[in-house]
């Protein structure tokens, strides 16, 4: 994805494509990595209220709005035991509804794959 938000796919050959919204083609290198989803991916920029995508921002990871914290940080904490609680305490930045939201987008993305 470039910094103007347009999607590249490399295909066979080193062969890169762009993205064009104009026109809707299969390609067989992409329908891995949505079929997972059946229809109820998270949106690419905006996952959650508290939450987003931004290319170039952390390399595109998702993230708290307004902050650097990636929601991947916080649900590796969450997975290796630590409370709410203890997470905030070293995240003052993150609420309680964001912390949740980003827990909730981890295990949906762990879920699909």
């Amino acid at each position: 994805m470039s910094a103007d938000g347009e999607l590249f796919f490399r295909q066979a050959d080193d062969l890169v494509v762009r993205a064009d919204d104009s026109r809707q083609v299969a390609m067989s290198g992409v329908l891995p990595l949505i079929s997972p989803y059946q229809r109820h991916g998270p949106d690419l920029l905006e996952p959650r209220p508290l939450l987003r995508i931004v290319p170039g921002k952390l390399h595109g990871e998702p993230h708290i709005i307004h902050t650097r914290i990636a929601t991947a940080v916080l649900y590796a904490l969450f997975t290796e035991g630590y409370t709410a609680e203890q997470i905030q305490r070293m995240y003052p930045d993150v609420t309680a509804d964001a912390l949740d939201q980003s827990i909730d987008l981890e295990q949906s993305l762990s879920h699909a794959a």
